[in-house]
């Protein structure tokens, strides 16, 4: 008996083997995944049924830096962007500032 795992959307065959488990590595995180495997023979082979799975949500990236406006005196506004690859559910952006040698101290945001 030999086995082939297919991954939609766009990885085709990932395994093919005679083994009835393998790791699926170089995933995408939060991403909806869909799987079939068929079972072959020298006579043929059948494919089964669709499974899918979510895969964890990872740390964000691609997050540029905060815009700084000068508002008034002792007053600064900060703006930022969503990052490009937010790879899961965004619960907060945290901002940091640093007042001259000290250290950082932050501020949380919903």
């Amino acid at each position: 008996m030999n086995y082939t795992l297919y991954v939609a959307p766009d990885r085709g065959a990932v395994y093919t083997g005679p083994d009835m488990s393998t790791v699926v590595r170089q995933l995408s995180p939060d991403t909806q995944y869909s799987f079939r495997v068929a079972a072959c023979t020298r006579s043929g082979c059948t494919l089964s049924g669709e499974a899918t799975v979510t895969t964890l949500e990872a740390a964000p990236s691609g997050l540029d830096p905060p815009s700084l406006t000068a508002t008034a005196l002792g007053q600064v506004l900060a703006r930022w962007a969503e990052p490009r690859s937010p790879n899961g559910v965004l619960i907060r952006y945290e901002l940091y500032r640093r007042h001259g040698n000290d250290t950082a101290t932050q501020g949380t945001t919903r």
